[in-house]
């Protein structure tokens, strides 16, 4: 089973959550490291954690710009409503999402093209390169 885990954007700063609870109107959030906020919504961003480490082994979270190491393409990661399952756009190929799953002709898991495009990615080779919220500059180029 993965593991749920949490950070947020608050106060423009990145935070990992400790516990969180939430109400109709507010998060209350106490983060590692410590402190409890009660914090109206429109003023924190959640981000999930995938379940997945990158290269480095550190924790992929929704927000992460992450980059293939074989190609250097940058995609940033998001959680999809509609496949109901994280996906990655693509910023190296305008319209592509890629999302892990089996690739046939590779024979393993991986991280796969759902536009027609004939993309395979190991999940070995993903690797953090910052987030949206710290980093937009990457991904605005």
């Amino acid at each position: 089973m993965r593991e749920v885990k949490y950070r947020c954007w608050h106060n423009n700063k990145i935070k990992k959550v400790h516990s969180l609870h939430l109400n109709s109107k507010k998060a209350i959030v106490s983060y590692s490291g410590g402190g409890n906020y009660s914090v109206p919504f429109n003023e924190i961003i959640l981000m999930e954690y995938i379940g997945r480490k990158d290269v480095n082994g550190i924790e992929i979270y929704e927000g992460d710009i992450i980059e293939f190491s074989a190609d250097e393409i940058l995609s940033v990661v998001r959680y999809d409503e509609e496949r109901n399952a994280f996906v990655l756009d693509d910023y190296g190929i305008k319209g592509a999402v890629m999302e892990y799953g089996w690739d046939e002709d590779a024979g393993e898991f991986g991280v796969v093209d759902t536009n027609g495009f004939d993309d395979f990615h190991s999940i070995d080779d993903i690797r953090i390169v910052g987030n949206i919220y710290e980093n937009k500059d990457l991904i605005t180029r």
